[in-house]
């Protein structure tokens, strides 16, 4: 009957789309990536560049970021990047958790970490940005 097998055609795809977890999984984080694109978008042409030549990237990374890293900027940044943490220069006032206060000594927030690195020690918004991820591992502040 041509009825009953477009039925469990139906039964299957509805399984597959709505009972595949990695699926529901990757439609969930749709939006954090639409958000994390639109912030790498804004970056671009933003703050002073050292100039020089790019830096080697994948075809990911290329198709990513709005705009070549430089080596010379990569460079800089990790020179004036705190070697420890926390780094007074790199508290944030205005950070609360449900915690003790102690729970806050360790705690550096992206936005307080990238200003500095901006304002401060003058390295590309980008690059603040990508070395912040490296530190945290790419998740949230830390």
């Amino acid at each position: 009957d041509g009825g009953l097998s477009s039925e469990y055609r139906m039964q299957f795809f509805v399984y597959l789309a709505f009972g595949s977890g990695p699926l529901l999984t990757g439609l969930s984080s749709l939006p954090t990536l639409q958000k994390d694109y639109s912030a790498l978008q804004s970056l671009a042409g933003t703050g002073s560049s050292r100039g020089g030549p790019s830096m080697d990237l994948n075809v990911l990374e290329k198709a990513f970021l709005p705009e070549q890293l430089r080596v010379a900027d990569v460079l800089h940044a990790i020179e004036v990047c705190p070697s420890e943490f926390p780094a007074e220069k790199l508290t944030n006032p205005d950070a609360t958790c449900a915690g003790s206060v102690e729970d806050l000594q360790n705690y550096v927030s992206s936005g307080v970490f990238i200003k500095s690195l901006v304002e401060i020690e003058d390295c590309s918004p980008l690059v603040a940005d990508r070395l912040f991820h490296a530190f945290s591992g790419g998740t949230s502040d830390y």
